[in-house]
């Protein structure tokens, strides 16, 4: 049998003396990002009809929203359903049997023309 080449697991989790060092760092006061402005596109609130950007900007109408490097973009992806009589009917054929969110392939246009392209 060999022996082992690590050393065994400790069985306590005794650190040791409390540490009375004047430069220890308190990591529960550590706030990396806390400086860091929002970017001017993060949503600040869905409304029935839209969205409220941080910015003060505010998409309404029922639209929907890409935000994308820094800017945001207006989406209408049921203006690509062909043969409904009206928007609230195109809106409807985008969920699926499962009442998931489901559109064409052709709605996704935008993000072709953006590189790096996402999820890659």
């Amino acid at each position: 049998m060999t022996p082992r080449a690590h050393s065994h697991k400790p069985v306590g989790h005794d650190r040791g003396p409390e540490s009375d060092e004047s430069t220890q760092t308190d990591f529960a006061a550590l706030d990396v990002l806390g400086n860091t402005p929002p970017p001017s596109t993060a949503v600040d609130a869905t409304l029935p009809s839209g969205f409220q950007l941080n910015s003060g900007v505010e998409i309404s109408g029922g639209d929907a929203v890409i935000l994308l490097g820094g800017e945001a973009f207006v989406w209408r992806p049921w203006k690509t359903v062909q043969g409904a009589a009206n928007d609230l009917e195109a809106k409807a054929t985008m969920i699926n049997a499962k009442g998931q969110f489901e559109v064409d392939e052709k709605v996704w246009g935008l993000l072709s023309a953006v590189y790096p392209r996402p999820g890659t």
